[in-house]
């Protein structure tokens, strides 16, 4: 799974199931447990569905994990175990979801650095907040660590936006190579909803 794909099915995702609620500032947008348990509860079974795997929510502290199931002899799940556990072998997406844009993004990406996976993913929400500097901070957490060794293109940061001057909403991909954050395009969601 490339972040390209990623970015372009998580968008899909939000459009085909979810768009109009996201647009309802104080019931979801700006609301930080609705918005959560709307990702939880919805989101990520829609956003297997559509990658053609199994997820399971949390695991192990982090946010979601999503992993192959097709048959016995091709899974990620350790095998001769009850069904109804889940304990994996292989992750090939970690997700973290995460409100807090500027005070928590460097523990989401520490979790994620942790794992062994085809792709990490998060998804904050940056609103009309620069992004630079955050963007700056987890680069040099990704340049510093100690022996790391991950492959290339295999961190994604998708951040929910707001225009400033105005109250159009967008999904924002950056995927990080070889030194820093590339932008691998935007996704309009749509207008804000006027509360009365």
């Amino acid at each position: 799974m490339t972040t390209d794909n990623f970015f372009k099915i998580w968008c899909e995702t939000i459009d085909t199931v979810h768009k109009g609620r996201l647009l309802k500032p104080m019931e979801y947008w700006y609301n930080r447990p609705n918005k959560t348990s709307l990702i939880e509860h919805e989101i990520y079974p829609a956003l297997a569905d559509k990658l053609s795997l199994k997820y399971s929510s949390p695991y192990y502290f982090i946010d979601s994990v999503f992993y192959a199931h097709n048959t016995e002899s091709n899974t990620d799940k350790v095998p001769n175990i009850p069904e109804s556990s889940t304990y994996l072998r292989k992750i090939r997406i970690a997700l973290e979801h995460e409100n807090v844009f500027d005070r928590n993004l460097y523990q989401e990406l520490s979790h994620l650095l942790l794992l062994n996976c085809e792709l990490r993913v998060i998804v904050s929400y940056s609103n009309n907040y620069s992004t630079n500097d955050v963007l700056d901070e987890l680069a040099n957490i990704i340049l510093t660590a100690p022996d790391l060794n991950i492959e290339s293109e295999s961190i994604l940061i998708i951040l929910g936006k707001r225009y400033i001057n105005g109250d159009n909403i967008f999904w924002e991909g950056f995927v990080f190579k070889e030194n820093y954050w590339v932008s691998i395009g935007q996704h309009l969601i749509g207008t804000l909803q006027k509360d009365f």
